[in-house]
Order: structure tokens, then sequence, then C-alpha cells
């Protein structure tokens, strides 16, 4: 007998007890097992019924802001030398005060809260805003991101991040399903070590330590076989020099001055079975890459496309 069916046969005040110990993930995979479990779970348990979670950290503070439509409950968690002074606010920081609980860990306390909510939540999470600026005492920014391993990992869309550190890896992060599972990315703040992990995603937009002409290769591969990518862009400390990026992809950039300044080399290439679309690639002077769809005919008359099987077409 399995543990669903264990459950089946637990009373209405049994199942609760039970219940009251789960987390969110556990309502979440409990809710596909049958419908006598989903059925309790909708009717027996509370939802907090958020959609929108807004992580903010730093030395002295946390702040936890939750939203669903106009419903917004805003939480801070502030740091003094006798304890935690935690308040809920609608607006301003400081136009609601309450005492000071002495010998509270203001992190401790927030990380608690954050179960409690995730306990409660059964409404589908759909983003996920986490900002630090480095100096969080406790809470390093790898510990804030793997936050959304809490989240159900088949609702989570959109995650964006301002987290001042000056290396982040995405190794832990990327092997979560929740990762797997992103659509829409932001990261600001940090630099990440390595890009292929964004390969799936829909929209990217970030700042990067190294780029590579390999690392070039493999996201041109990804973007061209995506039945959904939009945008990525990437700022850089250091990207491979064109002479590399030219013999990777065997032909030479096209180039360009740009109305807002600095120049953009220019590489196009055929997206399969798709011959209104191209994939552009602009390794632009000013320290950013940038991968996106366009329309075959904006692309310049003498540039060329490179085809998908290694032929390359001239666009006339």
């Amino acid at each position: 007998m399995n543990d669903e069916s264990l459950l089946l046969k637990l009373s209405n005040v049994a199942m609760n007890r039970v219940l009251h110990h789960c987390e969110y993930p556990v309502f979440a995979s409990l809710r596909k097992t049958c419908r006598s479990l989903r059925e309790f779970v909708d009717t027996e348990k509370p939802d907090a019924r958020m959609v929108e979670v807004d992580i903010s950290c730093d030395a002295n503070r946390v702040i936890f802001r939750l939203q669903s439509g106009e419903r917004r409950i805003n939480i801070l968690y502030k740091n003094d030398e006798e304890g935690c002074y935690p308040r809920r606010f609608t607006g301003w920081e400081d136009n609601l005060a309450s005492n000071g609980l002495n010998g509270m860990d203001y992190i401790e306390m927030f990380k608690n809260d954050f179960t409690v909510f995730l306990r409660h939540q059964r409404s589908v999470l759909k983003q996920m805003v986490l900002h630090s600026d480095g100096k969080t005492a406790g809470v390093p920014a790898l510990q804030v991101l793997l936050a959304i391993s809490s989240v159900d990992a088949h609702n989570l869309r959109i995650l964006t991040t301002c987290i001042r550190e000056p290396n982040v890896s995405l190794e832990e992060i990327s092997e979560t399903k929740q990762w797997g599972q992103l659509d829409i990315c932001h990261f600001g703040g940090f630099r990440l070590l390595e890009i292929r992990p964004i390969s799936h995603l829909k929209t990217f937009s970030g700042f990067v330590t190294v780029v590579t002409a390999g690392d070039l290769d493999y996201l041109k591969a990804a973007f061209l076989n995506s039945l959904n990518f939009s945008h990525c862009t990437m700022k850089h400390n250091s990207v491979a020099n064109l002479s590399e990026i030219t013999e990777t992809f065997g032909v030479q950039p096209f180039t360009r001055d740009c109305n807002f300044g600095g120049v953009s080399r220019l590489w196009f290439f055929r997206l399969p079975n798709d011959k209104s679309r191209v994939l552009a690639l602009d390794v632009h002077s000013d320290n950013h890459v940038e991968f996106e769809q366009i329309e075959t005919a904006k692309v310049p008359s003498d540039a060329v496309i490179i085809g998908c099987d290694s032929f390359f077409y001239s666009h006339a």
C-alpha cells in the first residue's frame, strides 16, 4: 500500500495534523495525486493566494513583499543591537512601528516567516524578485537565489534578482527543477561565472565575467533550435577577440556604427524551417553581447546569412 492510500484512510482531523507539517512543494504534489486529496487540500488548508514574491536583503534588514492583484503585504525585519524589529507596512517603511523582540535575529525571523508563508501557499507563484547588496550577514547570495527551490517547479516562470556580489556561480541553481522551468530571467548586480545554463530561457538579461567563442557557438545552436527564444543581452568583462569568433562562424561580421555610439559586429544565422526570420548576434564594442530574432527583410543587403547546415546564403 502506497503513502497516498494510507493518507486517504485517515480522518480529517488526523489528515490535517499530518499536513500541518508539510510545506508548499508537498501540497503541490498531493493535489496532483487524486481528487480526494486535492479536494481536502483545497477545502481544509488555507491559501495565501499570492502570485508575486519580492525579497530585499542588506546588512541590517530584510523586506518581504507579497502581492496578488491589488492585495499587498509588506513586512520589514530590521536588525537592532538588542534584537529584531519586525513591522508590517503598506507604503513607506516607517509608517507603522512595532515593539522590538529582544534576542531575536532578524534573518532567522524572516526565514521562519518565509517558511510559514510557503506552508500556506497553494496558488501558483508566477514571479519571484530577489535583491541583495552583497553585505547581508548570514544570507549569502547563493542562499538567497536557492530560495527558488521552495517554489513549485512547474509554476515559477519569471525570476528577477539584484544581488551585489562580484561573481556568482549558477552551478547549484541551474541544477534545480525550478531553473529548468523558467522562461524569463533578469540578473542584476552580479556577474555570472558561466553562461551556458541560460540557454533554455526565452528572455535573459544580465552580467557575465567572460564570453568565449565556444560560448557564443553553444548559445547560437541552442537559440536556433529553441521554439520559444526571444532575446538575450549579456554585459561582460571580457569577450573573445573577433578573429576567434570569425574562425568559429566562418565569415567576417557585418560591421556598422550605432546611432548611440559604438560599433556593432553582426552575424546572422538562418532559422530552421523559417525563411522569414533569422537569429542575429551582435558583439558590440561597448562590452555587451546580444542575441535576438529579427525579420529576414531587416538584414542588410550586403550581409551574409549563415545557413543551418554550414551552407552560406548571401542576402539579395
